[in-house]
């Protein structure tokens, strides 16, 4: 677009040379014309400047946009991620006593593998949703303000506390009942609800009691939700 102006301002310039050789025989007439030529010239210069200007900022709009939409889809990414090393360091850390105690030595040197495995995958997780987070402080115009961002920060938080009480067992095991099989319901290995974490976790489905699989499933599609937010924000703002 840039070369197109270019381009059209030489032209305009060739045109004004062209008229005022054909004029430049009237001496009387000369300086007049001139004057005339300078305006005309001016104003097709003034409108091409502008149409440089307003072309360009929204080209630097369209680039502002288009950074916010791609920082979110990351955010979206990596907090899946951070959810995923999440509920597999649940399904590990959580075993119920006696069990724990009749696991054999390659058991148990498995398990600590994929211990060592959900810890190295939270914390790239976690690197790649603070790269994303930072990039989007960056950008001078934004679709999304900082309370939607700030929402989605409050939520990875939870998602991250939940890391390090699974880390360090701190939360009460138990046995919860899960989805329906052919000869009843199926019985899953799970956490009580910390009273700290209740009023939340009730807000998006959950009960006293959680199993893995309802952990991922509750706080994925919460996740998908605040994405989704912010994405409808950039393409409709």
């Amino acid at each position: 677009m840039k070369n197109k102006v270019i381009w059209l301002c030489s032209i305009l310039l060739v045109l004004v040379g062209v008229i005022v050789g054909i004029n430049i025989t009237n001496a009387d007439s000369v300086t007049s014309f001139l004057s005339t030529s300078a305006t005309i010239l001016g104003g097709f210069v003034t409108v091409v400047a502008f149409a440089w200007a307003f072309i360009s900022y929204t080209d630097w709009q369209k680039t502002q946009k288009n950074s916010e939409y791609e920082a979110i889809i990351e955010l979206g990414k990596s907090s899946q991620m951070l959810l995923t090393s999440t509920t597999n360091l649940f399904k590990v850390m959580v075993v119920i006593g006696y069990q724990f105690e009749e696991m054999t030595d390659l058991e148990h040197k498995l398990r600590d593998g994929k211990i060592s495995h959900s810890v190295s995958m939270f914390e790239k997780s976690y690197e790649r949703y603070s790269d994303a987070r930072a990039s989007t402080s960056f950008l001078d115009s934004k679709s999304c303000t900082i309370n939607d961002y700030e929402n989605l920060d409050e939520f990875i938080a939870v998602v991250v506390d939940w890391f390090w009480m699974f880390r360090y067992q701190t939360v009460k095991t138990a046995m919860v009942l899960g989805e329906k099989v052919d000869k009843g319901t199926a019985l899953h290995c799970g956490v009580v609800i910390p009273d700290e974490q209740m009023e939340l976790m009730s807000s998006i489905g959950l009960g006293t009691t959680v199993a893995p699989y309802q952990f991922h499933r509750a706080l994925s599609d919460n996740i998908d939700l605040l994405i989704k937010d912010l994405l409808h924000k950039v393409a409709t703002n």
